[in-house]
């Protein structure tokens, strides 16, 4: 059923279109009728209909401005102008403006279901045309996320002008060298295949961030192809984008993060992604994993997870650099020399950011205290907790929500 509003300022015009014409033979259905042009165009923005039908001489708005206006509102549907054989040059310049057609007056019923008709004709054809556009456009997107998931796992050509070719043939422009990122949920539905709310909202932070990227959506996981190998400009965009998303989910991800230099290269590039994610340092937190440095060898990585595994389980108690390093079985100075070299961070930055991490989330709770998430989170005064708090946030404890 198409719906239709009379716009005319003769009462028994209006009268005489919506009730002595029964329009729901037609599939038509009269969803409101209006005294002038300004009137009109509110019930047009509150009805959204698909067929106008409108007078030229109104007052307040006429038809001209009227039509102009919407126009300008970006509607869609179409419009009959309704004429005295004086007003006939106003007819012609509304065809200027896009109406469909006009009927001069006084109407005859058979005229005006006539000319309606024609104007059903028309928007039976704009809806087969916007169905065939949504299923054609549902179509490549699913080619392009399945082309892309083959090339990541390498079931594709093997020749970089082979690979192109496809791309092009798709419609799929990607960066011929830059940066893969990996956007992975922590804790992802067992039965979902489709990224959640809080990983379209980093996508959407990461979009605006990044600017120059492509997504798709592989196995439940975001890829982003980044046209730049600025590892640490990546990375600061990111860390931003989390910062923002605390504000909106409590949910985690994990981004790995890693540079191809040829689109040949990608598969090894996801793989080495996926490597990063399932490494994760820290659980329950936003991180982003990316290669280590050569000069890092295994022995250095598998003490890093060990200080983030100690951290996570003790950090609410009372740890010092020489504490952790005897815990470790390391020197106090190789675990100084290791946080700062590896991560570019000190012992101090690290478990300061963790018990706040924690703090916020209880703060976003609202079920303690502050006094008691400070002593929670390993600041048995609750002063210099909270100034800590401030000093890294910009608010008070009591301020954040």
């Amino acid at each position: 059923m198409y719906k239709m509003v009379i716009i005319d300022d003769e009462y028994l015009v209006r009268l005489g279109l919506s009730k002595t014409i029964d329009w729901s033979k037609y599939g038509v259905e009269i969803v409101g009728t209006a005294g002038d042009g300004k009137t009109g165009f509110e019930l047009v923005e509150k009805e959204q209909p698909d067929l106008i039908i409108s007078d030229i001489r109104m007052p307040f708005m006429n038809g001209v401005e009227l039509i102009k206006k919407l126009s300008s509102a970006g509607f869609e549907g179409e419009i009959i102008v309704l004429t005295a054989y004086k007003d006939f040059d106003y007819a012609v310049e509304t065809y200027k403006s896009g109406i469909f057609s006009y009927v001069l007056k006084p109407v005859e019923n058979a005229e005006i279901i006539g000319v309606v008709q024609k104007a059903l004709e028309k928007l039976n054809e704009k809806k087969k045309d916007q169905m065939m556009k949504s299923a054609y456009s549902s179509s490549i997107n699913t080619m392009q996320s399945s082309y892309i998931e083959s090339l990541l796992k390498g079931n594709e050509e093997k020749e970089e002008e082979g690979i192109k070719t496809h791309l092009s043939n798709l419609n799929i422009s990607l960066p011929l060298k830059g940066s893969l990122v990996l956007l992975k949920e922590d804790n992802p539905s067992p039965s979902s295949e489709q990224v959640s709310l809080g990983g379209k909202i980093v996508e959407e932070y990461l979009k605006k961030a990044l600017l120059d990227c492509v997504s798709f959506l592989v196995n439940g996981s975001q890829v982003f192809f980044i046209n730049s190998e600025e590892k640490e400009e990546i990375i600061k965009h990111i860390y931003q984008s989390f910062l923002d998303l605390e504000k909106e989910s409590e949910e985690t991800f994990t981004l790995a993060l890693t540079s191809y230099q040829s689109l040949t290269a990608l598969p090894q590039a996801f793989n080495e992604c996926l490597t990063y994610a399932e490494n994760k340092l820290m659980s329950g937190f936003n991180t982003v994993e990316t290669k280590n440095d050569d000069s890092i060898s295994f022995r250095h990585y598998a003490s890093i997870k060990s200080f983030y595994r100690l951290i996570s389980e003790e950090y609410a108690s009372p740890l010092t650099v020489s504490s952790v390093a005897l815990k470790l079985g390391v020197s106090e100075s190789y675990l100084m020399h290791l946080l700062k070299d590896s991560l570019g961070k000190t012992f101090n930055d690290i478990l300061t950011d963790y018990r706040l991490s924690w703090a916020k989330k209880y703060l976003k709770e609202g079920k303690l205290r502050i006094n008691e998430i400070a002593y929670k989170v390993g600041y048995p005064d609750e002063k210099y907790f909270s100034k800590v708090f401030k000093k890294e946030t910009g608010v008070n404890p009591s301020e954040y929500h």
